[in-house]
C-alpha cells in the first residue's frame, strides 16, 4: 500500500473541482451530458459512463467531487478511464470559455 501512495500526486487526491471549471449549471446535469462534447468511440465513452453511473455518480457535480485517486478504485475503471473523465470534463471547459468571450 505505501507504493501506492508514492505514484499518487496531489492532483490525483484533489476533487476534481479543485482543478477543472466548468459551469455550475451542470452539476445537477446527468452524468451522460458529458458523452455530448465527446469525439471518442461511444462504446467507450458509454462503458466509462455506465462504470461511473452504477458507482453512484449520478451527476456531474457527484463526478465533481471525486478524485482521480477515488475513480481509480472503482471497478473496470483504470487509467484510460481518468483520462477520458478529464477529456470529458475539459471539453465543457473549453465550451465555457468560449461562451465567456
Amino acid at each position: 500500500m505505501k507504493g501506492d501512495n508514492k505514484r499518487l500526486s496531489t492532483r490525483d487526491i484533489l476533487p476534481l473541482m479543485s482543478y477543472i471549471e466548468i459551469d455550475r449549471r451542470l452539476y445537477p446535469r446527468p452524468i451522460h451530458t458529458l458523452r455530448q462534447r465527446s469525439t471518442r468511440n461511444p462504446k467507450s465513452i458509454s462503458r466509462i459512463l455506465n462504470s461511473l453511473y452504477e458507482s453512484n455518480y449520478i451527476t456531474v457535480g457527484d463526478l465533481m467531487k471525486a478524485s482521480l485517486a477515488e475513480l481509480r478504485c472503482l471497478r473496470n475503471f483504470g487509467v484510460t478511464g481518468q483520462m477520458i473523465v478529464v477529456e470529458l470534463l475539459e471539453a465543457h471547459t473549453k465550451q465555457l470559455s468560449e461562451i465567456s468571450r
